[in-house]
């Protein structure tokens, strides 16, 4: 359904902008749809900026480039935010620990047990069900010592369920994984280096 809003050439708006998927668009409160709705698109910063449109806000400027233009928009950070984690484990002596990353398909990512390399994969920290189908992920460890590494992505699998990468053992070390991420298919687009790590108390 068209938005009602046309450029000069007789395009309306909505064949020439990507929709807000993430919900910050920029809104121009003087251009109201038939619903009564402001015309709200995705923001420029996530694609191209978009055409003119030949509307102008209260300083004059056209709303157009505002947005992004159409099928330009990508949600897919280029540097996660959790880029540079540290998940540090300290067991008693003797004895073992497990540190592990999960990689979620919501587009976000939580350590167990909790520490600072979590955050996002995608998007501007909200979370997107389903939306990891669309992507895949490799991840590639360096180190480790004498522990055991799970990593079941050691080649590119889907990111259409959680992925967990588990470190564990009886000896202090660690392991820094380089985790890829790109859209089904494609070339690589994210990157992010998360450290998994055992200490000892003794």
């Amino acid at each position: 359904m068209d938005d009602g809003f046309y450029n000069s050439a007789g395009v309306d708006s909505s064949q020439l902008y990507d929709p807000d998927v993430m919900g910050d668009g920029y809104i121009a409160t003087f251009l109201t749809r038939s619903d009564g709705t402001p015309l709200r698109y995705a923001l420029s910063k996530y694609g191209t900026p978009g055409p003119i449109l030949g509307f102008s806000d209260s300083s004059g400027n056209d709303v157009g480039p505002e947005w992004a233009a159409k099928g330009t928009a990508k949600y897919l950070l280029a540097t996660p935010t959790f880029n540079n984690g540290l998940v540090d484990v300290t067991f008693h002596t003797p004895g073992s620990g497990t540190a592990s990353f999960t990689i979620k398909a919501d587009g976000t990512a939580v350590s167990s047990p909790a520490g600072d390399a979590g955050g996002v994969w995608y998007g501007n920290g909200n979370s997107f069900p389903g939306v990891g189908a669309g992507y895949e992920i490799l991840i590639t460890p360096s180190g480790g010592g004498g522990n055991t590494l799970t990593n079941p992505a050691a080649s590119w699998i889907s990111l259409g369920s959680d992925v967990t990468v588990s470190y564990s053992g009886h000896s202090v070390g660690s392991v820094a994984l380089t985790i890829q991420i790109r859209p089904v298919g494609g070339s690589p687009a994210s990157t992010a280096t998360v450290t998994l790590a055992l200490t000892s108390d003794g």
